[in-house]
């Protein structure tokens, strides 16, 4: 089944400009349901909940999309799973984990720009436009 084929494009709310879809991170919550975590090139990190009913025509139930979190510059970089957590990136230098809540767990700031992040049961390696790779090895572990 071809998502596209199942709905129609997801607005996002936008003060002034359509934002820019920037990161996409999924979470299961079971078999046919999933949690949706859109970064954009806007403030805020939206959630979205999408289910798929298989029962008879398949269907696709996308929910309106809300704010999960407030960024205090814009840009999102990076949305990844984090254990039951999240990771989020931002264009600010920063890497955040965030809770299922949308909390902040913690957070570290690099001296350059964030090109890449791998989520290890051991921490966070966080590859730099600057060529730097660093683990990081967050207070919550």
């Amino acid at each position: 089944l071809k998502l596209t084929s199942l709905c129609a494009p997801l607005l996002l709310p936008a003060a002034t400009d359509p934002p820019t879809l920037t990161a996409l991170t999924c979470a299961p919550i079971d078999e046919n349901s999933a949690r949706l975590l859109i970064g954009t090139s806007g403030a805020p990190i939206f959630s979205v909940s999408v289910s798929i009913s298989l029962a008879g025509v398949p269907a696709l139930t996308v929910s309106s999309p809300t704010p999960f979190f407030m960024l205090e510059r814009p840009g999102a970089a990076h949305l990844k799973n984090f254990g039951a957590n999240f990771l989020l990136a931002s264009w600010d230098h920063r890497v955040r984990v965030l809770s299922p809540a949308g909390v902040q767990l913690a957070a570290i700031v690099l001296p350059a720009a964030i090109s890449s992040l791998a989520a290890t049961s051991g921490g966070v390696w966080v590859g730099a436009e600057d060529g730097s790779l660093r683990l990081w090895r967050p207070e919550i572990l």
